[in-house]
């Protein structure tokens, strides 16, 4: 009876405690979350400038303007335009009879003469007279000056001796050049007119005699 007895005690302590041990409850170790991470926003990158580079332009290329070649030979339709002009008696003419030159130009002009003899013979010329006239109106013209030479406005080839066939047409080149002065004290000036009276002389090479007369006329334009 007595074991019976400390078996119920045994037993109802171990219920007792069984009872403790369920109702003491372990502190829960309350963790704190943590903090949602703040996110931090970049700073905003301004894109870098774009810079457009230069479109490249290709630069003309400079241009020269061409320069006319002065004239230093008569064209063979020139010089048959001034044999042409030889009609009937005449025996000397200058083919144009003139030319506009502006200062500083050189003209060509062909002076035609004819041999009327049955031989050769040689020809020269001389400039008898200059004479220099001015523009006063639409079209006439005053002269104004006597006293000049403008021998230096004409080539050296004018003083050379040239030889024509018989019974023919021959053609001496005259290189004329508007300079700036027509005599020392007197410059040259647009609306000028300088006419060059012109001997042609002709000789076998012993006696000599005038074969002919002709005029060349310059007109000085701006």
């Amino acid at each position: 009876m007595k074991k019976l007895i400390a078996l119920f005690a045994i037993l109802a302590v171990c219920i007792f405690l069984t009872a403790c041990g369920e109702s003491t409850v372990q502190p829960t170790e309350t963790i704190a979350s943590a903090p949602a991470t703040e996110t931090i926003p970049e700073p905003e990158v301004e894109p870098e400038p774009v810079v457009e580079e230069p479109e490249m332009v290709e630069e003309p290329e400079e241009t020269v303007p061409e320069v006319s070649e002065v004239p230093t030979e008569l064209t063979n339709s020139e010089i048959e335009a001034a044999r042409s002009s030889i009609k009937g008696a005449t025996r000397a003419k200058v083919y144009p009879a003139f030319k506009n030159l502006k200062i500083g130009e050189t003209g060509l002009f062909g002076l035609a003469i004819k041999n009327t003899k049955p031989k050769a013979y040689q020809y020269t010329i001389e400039i008898r007279d200059v004479s220099l006239e001015e523009k006063i109106g639409s079209g006439s013209y005053q002269r104004i000056n006597d006293d000049i030479d403008i021998t230096s406005w004409l080539d050296e080839n004018y003083l050379s001796n040239f030889e024509i066939a018989a019974n023919e047409v021959g053609v001496l080149q005259l290189t004329v050049t508007a300079k700036n002065m027509v005599k020392a004290d007197l410059e040259t000036r647009p609306g000028m007119r300088i006419k060059l009276f012109i001997d042609v002389f002709e000789y076998d090479g012993g006696f000599t005699e005038q074969a002919g007369k002709a005029e060349l006329d310059i007109r000085v334009v701006e």
